[in-house]
């Protein structure tokens, strides 16, 4: 007896919820960057994601000499960073009409495939825009322009760092008007990447920007053979490098601004059960139709805001 459409659907999108969810995280660079960093978590439970925040160096450590007592005495060096839970959620929905018109095997296929490839479509571009959203969007999950602000004293995760600097990242809001005069783009990029190393070897490992300011770059690089990073280029996005560090562009990314992320640090939660799931299929109230319901409970985090940094004005 052949399966009915709602029958083939549910048995599509529960045997390949992975590749649904893989389809909508590598949308977007940044997201595609911090899952093949191992930066996508999936969390057992509870009202909140938290990031545990050392703020302060362990006390007490010192060099003794032989037969001294270790001081014993120790400080508060670690704090909780607290972040909603978000939701992204939305409908699958089939009209009683294309179930009747959809006859054949071949058509029943084709109307699942077309059905959940909206959805994986228009679940990926809300994805995308959420990840640079700014804060002002408070259904949306935390984006990079909140967590990697180019606004001192901004407050994430319930630490304001206007009370605690050490909660801030780094910014340059002066930006240029002359990027490849002078190597002025250049240095602005070595300052950046500087700042928030913080004179450590943990640099950041991506530079994310428009295609305007990918392209002022590329044009800086004429001359150098090596322009091509293939770590992040393997997944499918525009990719030159830049002492190590891929730069690649988003078209979500805000205008004239280049994001200096250090994936150690950023993090994409997942809430277990809530990982991209669907409802059972029912019919519409008062439609000749039936849905179900696909949806993912997720947050961008960040642990230690002051390895992140931001360039803003960036216009030519």
């Amino acid at each position: 007896m052949a399966l009915s459409v709602t029958h083939m659907m549910a048995h599509a999108l529960d045997k390949h919820s992975k590749e649904i969810a893989d389809t909508v995280i590598n949308n977007n660079a940044l997201s595609a960057w911090l899952k093949a960093s191992n930066r996508v978590k999936i969390i057992d439970g509870g009202l909140t994601f938290h990031e545990k925040v050392m703020y302060q160096e362990s006390g007490g450590f010192g060099w003794i000499k032989k037969g001294d007592d270790i001081p014993l005495a120790t400080t508060d060096t670690i704090t909780d960073a607290e972040y909603n839970i978000k939701i992204l959620a939305g409908p699958l929905k089939v009209l009683h009409f294309d179930k009747m018109r959809a006859s054949g095997e071949s058509q029943v296929a084709d109307l699942v495939e077309t059905t959940i490839d909206a959805a994986k479509s228009t679940m990926s571009n809300r994805m995308g825009a959420a990840v640079f959203n700014d804060g002002t969007n408070t259904d949306a999950l935390h984006g990079v322009q909140l967590l990697v602000s180019s606004t001192a004293g901004e407050s994430v995760g319930g630490i304001s760092s206007g009370d605690y600097p050490w909660w801030d990242n780094q910014r340059n809001t002066i930006g240029t008007a002359a990027f490849n005069t002078n190597q002025a783009g250049i240095q602005l990029f070595v300052n950046m990447i500087n700042d928030c190393a913080q004179n450590d070897n943990d640099r950041p490992d991506l530079i994310c920007t428009t295609s305007k300011i990918w392209g002022l770059y590329q044009l800086s690089t004429t001359n150098v053979t090596r322009l091509v990073d293939s770590r992040i280029g393997s997944l499918g996005y525009p990719s030159l490098d830049f002492m190590g560090i891929p730069v690649t562009w988003d078209a979500n990314c805000p205008d004239d601004t280049a994001y200096f992320i250090n994936s150690r640090y950023m993090f994409l939660r997942l809430m277990r059960g809530g990982e991209f799931v669907t409802s059972d299929w029912e019919r519409v109230q008062g439609q000749l139709a039936d849905y179900c319901t696909m949806h993912v409970y997720c947050q961008l985090t960040t642990n230690n805001r002051s390895k992140l940094g931001v360039i803003t004005n960036i216009t030519a």
